[in-house]
This record gives C-alpha cells, sequence and structure tokens, in this order.
C-alpha cells in the first residue's frame, strides 16, 4: 500500500493505494492522525487506487471520522470503487461516511454523492 498526502485548494487530500489491511492501515492510520491532530477542516481520502480494505482499514477510517467529528470537521472518500463500497455497506457504514463519486465532488463540483450512499445531512428517500 502506498499513501500520498497533497494539499489542494487548502485541503488534505490523502491518496491510498493497493491494499488497506491490517498490515498496512498503521501507515494510512498515520496520514489520517496527523490531519486529524492539525484540525484540518476537511480531509478528502481517495480510493480509487484502493482494490482491497479489510476491518482493520475500515477501522481506520471510523477512527479519523470519530476524530474529524470531535472539532465539527468532514472526512469525504472519493473515488470508491464498487467492490469497497460494498464493504461499507455490508458494514452498514455506508450512510455514515461522506462518499463522493470523484475528488471534484469533494470540492464542491457534481456534488452528488455515490449511488447507495447519502451526503450527511441528507434525507434518505423513502422507499417505494
Amino acid at each position: 500500500m502506498e499513501v500520498r498526502t497533497e494539499v489542494k485548494q487548502g485541503t488534505p487530500v490523502i491518496y491510498l493505494s493497493g491494499e488497506v489491511d491490517m498490515f498496512n492501515s498503521p501507515k494510512a492510520r498515520e496520514a489520517l492522525q496527523a490531519q486529524v491532530k492539525q484540525k484540518a477542516p476537511t480531509i478528502v481520502v481517495s480510493l480509487s487506487a484502493v482494490s482491497y480494505i479489510d476491518s482493520s482499514g475500515v477501522a481506520t477510517l471510523v477512527e479519523c471520522l470519530r476524530g474529524v467529528k470531535a472539532y465539527k470537521g468532514a472526512l469525504k472518500l472519493v473515488g470508491v470503487n464498487p467492490d469497497i463500497k460494498d464493504v461499507f455497506r455490508i458494514a452498514r457504514l455506508a450512510d455514515v461516511f461522506q462518499i463522493l463519486d470523484t475528488e471534484e465532488a469533494a470540492f464542491g463540483g457534481a456534488a452528488a454523492p455515490a449511488p447507495g450512499t447519502a451526503a450527511p445531512g441528507a434525507a434518505a428517500a423513502p422507499p417505494q
């Protein structure tokens, strides 16, 4: 797994790639917690190059989300492929995280949430 952090429009964007598992998630945690410690108002995490995530990877993201919410910040997951989205759905976390289709959406362009997910504060659609 590789972790790379860039700042775009004053917002940290953390790019994860490869497998985010129990062996690699500490590296992701370190990058995420560095941003939480700085109280970044918004943290964007790109999962577009992630091929696999296990429960420790999900737990790392949950820990980051809790930290961000403690100071009323935002964590946005972008570029989540269908297999990874399924992991969030199965864990009943798809509506807990703000999951967006593209990085551009995280910065205000094409801001529709990914199908099957809801933006925070959005009302769920009634069943049909």
